[in-house]
């Protein structure tokens, strides 16, 4: 029977499609370079009809596509087989769909049957769990071949706001596939581009804008391989918008499509971009230091409605969306030319692994994440180092809401510090109410003559005011953790030559007892910070209401003991770098602009050799932050070094 409407009719048959998984864009780039190279882009044009069947080993259901290509428009039937169905059960559920499918086309249903490959019959009492090859017969000149777990696009997706000379990596999701293809292909956005209106402009996994772009549409194409089976049906999506194979958007279409634009210039990272258009080169390191300032916090504060001491954009609503911010940031970090990135509030999802792993895997970088602990808040710190400079040896989260584990091997500094959380209930009690934690990564210098060997810790510590004695304790806890580590790398890998990075968002000026500590090597036991463990009381955030009592309370004593580390650290910021804190400039006054972001070096490995100095005062007095000019409310810190071992 022949079809009297316009459309394309598919029959779906399936339950958990076993979504695949997300895969990491060096795997994603191996499937490329494996891929099969064609001489033009694949195009769903030239789609045909199909059938599958695909079945997990894992999972009890299975699911069976049918795909009859007309002309576009897509009609979708459900439903929730067993594998251990008999197959006259399922023919008889697909015949009964495909009957009310055509009773509402007003026309007659073609007969609709499963045969063997070579069109044989079937034994319909078999479980249809045991098909693994076959045909569907529609009507009486319609035959099509069953393909088993063939390679498939699960989920395809292109981030929003495409930027001119902003890398884009696309999300891609696939399934029983050995190898991938992609086209990026461009069309004009003034009108509903017909499919031979779409230019080819690459063929790369990762594809950046160019000037030629701008004003324009970008779609991406892919296609999943799998040796010895015939190539997977293509999936694609404009920019800003998502393929997914449940059905839930296909989008070929420019009309919602996000228009290539120019990456603002209003930004002051261009003016310290000209401290940093070369490396530090191998005799030293560059290290950044950044808090991006999380789209899970900025959308907090937007709903307590604390947004109004925000500084001036030209389009609020565009620059405060994170698709648009994270180009903008990223923009900022890869102008920094930096061997070590030290990132704090960065979202797990959004930032981390849709967008940061991927953009910074394809500029060369290797990364871990921490999530903050004890809490479901998507929200942690990410270091990053340059792979072509470091390799990773070790990696820790470090919890620091909590007294250290002891066992045989502890040290003694890590012993103190136990002694004295367990025995203060309520320095215990403020610490287990946190939720910091730390990421420290072992790195090894990659050929000779790369320097020492690199423990770098990203830290951001409790942000309370009135809790600095808090943020001395989590120090004492980083450092004591960083010696039975580098002693650890001593015993494992027999060297001495180790040099100490401790950076982040210290959440305190340089003046405090933490600072003090790291710098000093001790703090005593008589330090005035120790004076808030009486005083302190746990307030909601940024309002001066205690919500629970964690200091105060009478008989509860003075937590307080002499602190000590075995490393010489030195600041290598505050004094040459008035302020990183941007935040809030017009509520508190231009006292608010202070440095709260450190990094402090190994002074018997490392040399400071530079600083690129933040925006003037006067300029984040003007502008303020997050703004046009500031994508984040911190700054951030940049530094040189030189190695000084061995002189």
């Amino acid at each position: 029977s022949s079809l009297k409407t316009q459309s394309k009719i598919s029959f779906f048959w399936f339950l958990q499609l076993g979504l695949g998984r997300s895969d990491s864009a060096a795997e994603m780039r191996a499937r490329h370079t494996n891929a099969p190279r064609t001489q033009s882009c694949p195009s769903q044009a030239s789609a045909t009809n199909s059938a599958s069947i695909v079945h997990h080993p894992d999972q009890s259901t299975l699911a069976i596509r049918i795909e009859l290509v007309h002309t576009p428009g897509v009609v979708l039937l459900t439903a929730a087989p067993e594998a251990t169905k008999p197959l006259s059960a399922v023919v008889s559920r697909l015949r009964a769909k495909l009957q009310k499918i055509y009773k509402k086309l007003k026309t007659p249903a073609p007969s609709l049957q499963i045969q063997g490959r070579d069109g044989a019959a079937l034994d319909l009492s078999l479980p249809v769990g045991d098909l693994r090859e076959g045909t569907v017969r529609i009507g009486e000149n319609t035959t099509i071949p069953i393909r088993y777990n063939p390679p498939a696009v699960i989920r395809l997706e292109i981030p929003g706001y495409p930027m001119v000379g902003c890398p884009i990596v696309p999300v891609v999701r696939v399934e029983h596939s050995d190898a991938t293809s992609f086209c990026w292909m461009r069309a004009h956005p003034r009108r509903e581009a017909p499919d031979d209106e779409w230019e080819h402009v690459g063929r790369s996994f990762c594809y950046t804008p160019s000037e030629e772009d701008h004003g324009g549409v970008l779609m991406v194409e892919v296609v999943p391989h799998r040796t010895g089976q015939p190539d997977g049906r293509s999936a694609c999506c404009v920019a800003g918008t998502t393929f997914a194979r449940d059905g839930s958007t296909s989008a070929r279409s420019v009309a919602n499509a996000a228009i290539v634009s120019l990456l603002p210039r209003t930004g002051y990272f261009y003016h310290r971009h000209a401290h940093t258009r070369t490396s530090a080169g191998s005799k030293g390191i560059r290290v950044v230091s950044y808090n991006l300032l999380a789209d899970y916090n900025l959308r907090n504060v937007l709903g307590r409605g604390d947004d109004v001491f925000w500084g001036v954009f030209k389009d609020r609503a565009t620059e405060m969306a994170m698709e648009y911010r994270r180009q903008v940031l990223l923009r900022e970090m890869v102008g920094y030319n930096a061997d070590l990135f030290l990132l704090q509030e960065v979202d797990k999802e959004c930032m981390f692994e849709q967008f940061l792993a991927p953009q910074m895997e394809q500029l060369g970088y290797e990364g871990v994440y921490a999530n903050k602990v004890h809490t479901s808040s998507p929200l942690g710190q990410a270091v990053f180092w340059k792979e072509s400079r470091y390799e990773l040896v070790r990696s820790l989260e470090v919890d620091l809401t909590r007294a250290p584990i002891l066992d045989d091997d502890s040290h003694a500094r890590s012993r103190q510090l136990h002694k004295l959380i367990t025995r203060n209930d309520v320095l215990r009690s403020v610490l287990s109410r946190t939720t910091t934690v730390a990421n420290v990564v072992l790195l090894r210098p990659r050929g000779s003559g790369g320097g020492p060997w690199l423990c770098v810790v990203n830290n951001h510590f409790f942000g309370d005011p009135g809790a600095p004695h808090v943020r001395m304790v989590q120090g004492a806890l980083v450092l004591a953790i960083c010696e039975e580590f580098i002693t650890a790398a001593w015993q494992d890998h027999g060297l001495e030559d180790v040099a100490l990075v401790v950076g982040g968002d210290f959440n305190c000026g340089s003046g405090e007892g933490l600072c003090e500590f790291l710098a000093n090597g001790e703090v005593s036991e008589t330090h005035p910070d120790w004076d808030a463990s009486e005083t302190f009381r746990w307030r909601t955030f940024n309002t001066d209401q205690p919500v629970g009592l964690c200091g105060g309370a009478e008989g509860c004593g003075r937590a307080a003991m002499q602190l000590s580390h075995s490393f010489s650290l030195a600041n290598g910021g505050p004094s040459l770098m008035e302020h990183t804190w941007l935040g809030h400039v017009g509520e508190y006054g231009p006292e608010s602009l202070v440095c709260v972001d450190h990094v402090f070096y190994d002074t018997s490995r490392l040399s400071l050799s530079g600083v690129v100095p933040v925006a003037p005062r006067e300029f984040v007095e003007e502008h303020g932050a997050p703004s046009s000019a500031f994508a984040s409310d911190h700054a951030a810190v940049i530094l040189d070094f030189n190695f000084t071992l061995g002189e």
